[in-house]
């Protein structure tokens, strides 16, 4: 989007988003204030069973008198959807539009996650704008982190005097979650040299809070404490993000922080992984790879094999110094094919 707006520098861009469900968040959380956004409409997923609702929405959007329609679809975006928004874009009286793409299909998603590692969301969005005309040299993420948003991290800060470590043990789907015991492993391995700040939403209170009080000392937990900009601002602070399969990782990478990305194998390989080469990601190869389940029936086999120490010596690798040209590092295992035991 911020390469849209700089190819047309002088266009009001409106951003059209949703977080899905209401409470979640979303881009209204991290890019409110942006000086380069004119507007954004925000809607969500029960927006769209009503049709009073659905009409307003629609309103809305031909009262911006729109020029251009940049449509960046979703990952697994299916074809009626692609359909669906070509008509809204149409309706809301866009006289040109670009982006319109199925990039990605479920049909052999094992043989396709073996066979490539896929493009990250990011460089598939760049792609989708740059094949719309649009030049993108770098890509950068100009958050509208304000000074207020400092001040409030230096006030929860304020006790701290040693380099700082976050971990994020959250994630939306149990199947992206790695085991809590695993990260106060890693916490109190790393507790003797660096504080460690536990970062997750209103809904992760839990799931922190026992991570938290399992590393013990040098701990502070901000989980619901913080906002997205605020969170991003305490990772732009951190020497290094431990992270599952989750938002926490997409946002230390936009502030330039290395991560440590533990994931499952539930997903398309590279799909999600975070973007930049100062970050490792970790991960096992199993037979029933690529299932796109929300729930395992085999209790996160894939997740649960890597290894807390397989952790700590990617931090001792990450918090040395790095050359500014160094790949990432993944490490990875394969168990032969074949449902689990």
């Amino acid at each position: 989007m911020y390469a849209i707006s700089q190819n047309y520098p002088r266009a009001e861009v409106t951003l059209l988003s949703s977080p899905g469900r209401r409470g979640a968040p979303g881009a209204s959380e991290l890019l409110e204030g942006a000086s380069w956004l004119k507007q954004l409409i925000i809607y969500y997923s029960d927006d769209l069973a009503s049709r009073d609702r659905r009409r307003e929405l629609l309103s809305q959007l031909r009262a911006s008198e729109f020029d251009i329609w940049f449509e960046l679809p979703a990952s697994l975006v299916r074809m009626r959807e692609i359909l669906r928004n070509m008509l809204v874009a149409r309706l809301a009286g866009a006289k040109w539009g670009y982006g319109w793409q199925l990039s990605t299909i479920r049909l052999a998603a094992q043989a396709q996650s073996e066979r490539f590692t896929f493009p990250t969301e990011v460089e598939r969005l760049v792609s989708i704008v740059m094949a719309s005309g649009i030049p993108v040299e770098s890509i950068s993420y100009p958050l509208p982190i304000r000074e207020h948003h400092q001040q409030r991290v230096s006030s929860l800060l304020n006790s701290v005097n040693t380099p700082l470590v976050a971990i994020a043990p959250g994630a939306k789907r149990p199947t992206n979650r790695w085991p809590v015991e695993r990260f106060a492993e890693v916490g109190r391995y790393l507790k003797d040299n660096f504080a460690i700040l536990v970062l997750g939403g209103a809904s992760e209170q839990k799931i922190c809070a026992e991570v938290a009080t399992a590393v013990g000392r040098s701990t502070l937990n901000l989980a619901g404490k913080t906002s997205l900009l605020e969170s991003a601002e305490i990772l732009r602070r951190c020497r290094l993000a431990i992270c599952n399969d989750s938002g926490t990782q997409h946002l230390a990478a936009a502030v330039g922080t290395p991560c440590i990305s533990i994931f499952s194998r539930r997903d398309l390989k590279g799909k999600w992984w975070p973007y930049g080469s100062q970050h490792t990601v970790l991960y096992k190869d199993i037979g029933c790879h690529t299932c796109f389940l929300d729930n395992c029936p085999y209790e996160n086999r894939c997740l649960n094999m890597v290894s807390a120490p397989e952790v700590v010596g990617s931090a001792d690798r990450l918090l040395r110094p790095l050359a500014a040209t160094q790949t990432p590092t993944i490490v990875r295992d394969f168990v032969g094919k074949g449902q689990p035991q």
